[in-house]
């Protein structure tokens, strides 16, 4: 196959036509829908006009994650340049509040002497907490993207696509960095300072949060993205600079946002506090940002450290249930914070859905990651006489227990899991291929280039995937402290080409001379001036020879 015949064929598999080609390529910004479609969108700008008029003390109450810590940013940089004076954060802490409002952070707002609570990215279940603030005196405006109840809580405006009043199309895929950005478009058409266009340099924090919130890449959120990418290249911000430079990264890609900014940024969540990472997304000075910067990714390092030490436990504890259907494994030394990605680690090597569940006294808390027909939310709540809470999505989910109720829970997941009778559920798993390839003589640097116009890539719009069967191994290297990252040199009897696999399962570790059937992506290598396209594996199965 030719480069251009591999492109119309991703094209074709992505439902592209050439009537919609060019709108996929170059979306274009101006394609946004009225703010005021969203529920309660004019409640909200009408309060935040009476806030802005008495100078009322604002407080942005945000989320520890990613998409928390860009919504906050994007609410913050805006309310600076429309001139409202009294305005402070408040981001909750992992550890000791849980996500969403809390009573300890209400009070901590009213004896800042807080007027109004604005939330993104969380708030729609809080019920209580805006009551409790209500108490105060202390007025809310909800914005967020996350699950609602039948009834709203008693805040001035709850603006969340989720509702059945939503008009707007197609906005249930915004992030809560994506609804935050529409409250700025809102107040845009009532308030003087910040010119409409000037909101695309919020462009870089909307496309942040909306990939590593992992929101579908489509529509409203392709374009935002797009246009964040653009934005992120010559960003203005000094934190995202030194983020930047010392990853040294100088054409960033979704899977900057996704693997290099994203992770710094939630490693202060995981680890001490989020407000570390809101600080340095404010910051103006450059050399306190750098500082600041070097900071955070000293606490990536730790974070790496610890969630490394504690896969290579949870994989020594879930041998001893590698028969269960769905593996609960537990410890005293987990770290609440990392417990979802050693989840999410334990899924991959051992091919089922995981709950890593950290001790602390008589209390546990837990992490899920599934796949397939098998819910991990619906695993929850079918437990709900042996927890305390839980709850989440079918694909991850969290869960509060009495720590005495572990071994019931393993056994109530697991009799859950039996109960669907679910078949072929390891399918599932497999990442679905865009082109199948006799050979790899299409693979270049030009069809690596010609993909790039497919980015942003995430989800509803992922990465290419090619097949290969039956390539000989004809090299093997082994990397890291561990040599847990592989380097295949693969044959087709004709062509070389290096595959990797970073934290590479045992059994991708293919013997020389053996032959292998592999799914891979385009990765580019750049060294010295040089640049070579070389394969990330997604998966990888030996032939008996």
């Amino acid at each position: 196959m030719t480069v251009e015949q591999i492109f119309e064929q991703i094209l074709k598999n992505r439902g592209i036509s050439k009537e919609n080609r060019e709108a996929f390529l170059n979306p274009n910004y101006d394609n946004q829908h009225d703010p005021f479609l969203l529920p309660d969108m004019e409640k909200a700008v009408e309060r935040l006009l009476v806030a802005h008029k008495k100078q009322e003390k604002i407080t942005v109450y945000g989320d520890y994650d990613v998409d928390g810590v860009s919504a906050s940013t994007v609410i913050l940089t805006a309310f600076e340049k429309f001139g409202f004076k009294n305005v402070d954060y408040f981001l909750p802490d992992r550890f000791r509040d849980g996500y969403g409002m809390n009573e300890r952070g209400v009070r901590v707002l009213a004896d800042r002497g807080t007027n109004l609570i604005l939330t993104v990215d969380c708030g729609s279940l809080n019920h209580a907490e805006i009551d409790f603030a209500k108490g105060f005196g202390i007025d809310t405006i909800v914005t967020d993207h996350h699950n609602i109840a039948e009834v709203q809580p008693n805040a001035v405006a709850v603006v969340n696509p989720r509702r059945k009043e939503n008009k707007y199309p197609q906005a249930e895929n915004f992030a809560g960095v994506g609804v935050a950005f529409k409250l700025v478009q809102a107040l845009q058409t009532k308030l003087e300072g910040f010119p409409a266009g000037q909101e695309k340099w919020l462009l870089d924090m909307v496309a942040l949060g909306t990939v590593c919130d992992i929101m579908k890449q489509t529509v409203e959120n392709r374009q935002n993205t797009f246009w964040g990418l653009k934005v992120l290249s010559k960003t203005r911000r000094a934190g995202l600079k030194s983020m930047l430079a010392l990853a040294g990264v100088k054409d960033p890609t979704s899977s900057t946002l996704g693997f290099i900014i994203g992770p710094r940024i939630n490693s202060a969540g995981r680890l001490e506090t989020a407000e570390k990472a809101l600080d340095l997304m404010l910051e103006k000075d450059s050399f306190v940002a750098f500082e600041k910067a070097k900071n955070l990714d000293d606490l990536n390092k730790k974070r790496r450290k610890i969630q490394h030490e504690a896969l290579e436990i949870a994989i020594q504890k879930a041998e001893d249930f590698k028969n269960d259907k769905v593996l609960v494994v537990a410890d005293e030394s987990f770290n609440d914070g990392i417990i979802g990605i050693v989840a999410s680690g334990l899924l991959e090597r051992f091919k089922k859905p995981v709950f890593v569940i950290s001790i602390e006294g008589d209390v546990a808390k837990g992490s899920a990651r599934s796949f397939g027909d098998f819910s991990a939310s619906q695993a929850v709540q079918n437990a709900s006489e042996i927890i305390i809470k839980g709850g989440g999505h079918d694909a991850a989910a969290g869960v509060t227990l009495p720590t005495s109720k572990i071994d019931d829970f393993r056994k109530s997941v697991n009799d859950f899991y039996d109960s669907l009778k679910l078949k072929n559920q390891l399918e599932k798993l497999l990442p679905k291929v865009d082109i199948q390839l006799e050979d790899f003589s299409p693979i270049s640097l030009e069809l690596f280039e010609k993909i790039s116009l497919l980015e942003p890539f995430g989800n509803g719009n992922e990465e290419p995937t090619f097949e290969i069967k039956n390539a000989y191994v004809i090299a093997r290297q082994e990397m890291g402290d561990k040599n847990q990252h592989l380097k295949l040199t693969l044959s087709d009897g004709e062509r070389e080409f290096k595959m990797l696999k970073f934290n590479a399962p045992k059994d991708f570790f293919a013997e020389i001379d053996e032959k292998v059937d592999v799914i891979f992506s385009l990765g580019l290598n750049e060294w010295q001036g040089q640049k070579n396209v070389e394969g990330q594996i997604l998966h990888l199965e030996r032939k008996c020879v």
